[in-house]
């Protein structure tokens, strides 16, 4: 999986074969099909194993959080912070369009539990959820890429984290702060709110 995520990341999912990923992987092109049944299975397990350390890492870091808006704001700048963690995720992400609906798939049940509380209590004021989902997504996207291309300053993370605040109807100053509260600590991996 490291092998196809390596080769998939650089090359894109289109143009990287079976044999490439067998052969990045010193493996026969039989061997992979001991496990996978085709190119689609290598990138949902990749992207399944991805997304549940992600999610997991996001739950530890807002257990302790009520305000949806700071859970917005951890849990989105958490997941741009991966690319600087896992760069060859962020590429795969990026570059991979089965990958990305899966990570949709996967953090959208989370997103929509948060924001349906932010809702419900009136922090949040939202004129179309869908609208925002796919305003959101866009946002996350441009960010991991100008990460990847090392396009960003110190201070974008929370920048883009401040829009998303603004896009659910958080006043200026109001988002502005919550996008700046620090990253809880994560355990026994270390404190995330080092850049």
């Amino acid at each position: 999986m490291d092998a196809a995520r390596s080769v998939m990341a650089d090359k894109g999912a289109d143009a990287t074969t079976l044999r490439d990923i067998a052969d990045a992987a010193g493996l026969g092109l039989g061997t992979l099909y001991n496990h996978f049944d085709g190119k689609d299975g290598v990138v949902e397990a990749i992207v399944d194993d991805a997304v549940e350390s992600l999610r997991h890492t996001l739950d530890e870091l807002t257990a302790s959080l009520a305000d949806p808006a700071e859970i917005f704001s951890v849990a989105f700048r958490q997941t741009l912070r991966m690319v600087e963690a896992d760069p060859i995720w962020g590429w795969f992400v990026v570059r991979v369009p089965a990958a990305r609906e899966r990570v949709a798939a996967h953090l959208g049940e989370r997103s929509t539990r948060n924001i349906s509380r932010g809702l419900r209590s009136g922090r949040f004021q939202l004129p179309g959820r869908r609208s925002f989902y796919i305003a959101c997504e866009g946002l996350l996207l441009a960010g991991m890429q100008a990460k990847l291309d090392d396009r960003t300053r110190r201070g974008d993370d929370e920048r883009f984290a401040e829009l998303g605040l603004r896009m659910l109807g958080l006043e200026h100053d109001e988002a502005r702060r919550t996008s700046q509260i620090p990253l809880p600590a994560l355990g026994s991996r270390g404190t995330p709110d080092t850049p």
